[in-house]
């Protein structure tokens, strides 16, 4: 089990690799190419606050990961924020999935993000 306390992560091609039974409040990544990235598990992680900011995709689900996230806030770049030294900073996506090859299905709703593998959907 990983506990993630006030964590920063900026510059990275990925702010934070999420493996199973993470656990995490207080998290900023920012100027990552992937702010979050779930990675494919057995077990659900959770997530308080995220601030997910200036990242391509904000958070990227590459294998079949249950999660949650209760608050996320994201924040990409205004206009006249980016050049040619930073254009990577430009938003592509809040969400990076394939739901055909994972099976998963997020949902972004007013409490939050969650995301159920396909044996755990609910009815």
């Amino acid at each position: 089990m990983a506990v993630l306390r006030n964590v920063v992560v900026t510059g990275y091609r990925t702010g934070i690799i999420v493996n199973e039974h993470t656990d995490g409040d207080s998290i900023v990544v920012a100027s990552n190419i992937n702010g979050l990235e779930f990675l494919k598990a057995n077990h659900a992680s959770r997530f308080a606050r995220v601030g997910t900011y200036r990242n391509t995709h904000q958070v990227t689900v590459s294998g079949r990961h249950g999660f949650s996230i209760d608050q996320l806030n994201t924040e990409m770049p205004g206009r006249g924020q980016t050049n040619a030294g930073n254009a990577w900073q430009t938003l592509v996506s809040d969400m990076n999935e394939d739901t055909k090859t994972m099976n998963t299905r997020t949902t972004i709703h007013d409490k939050g993000m969650t995301s159920t593998s396909e044996g755990e959907l609910p009815g």
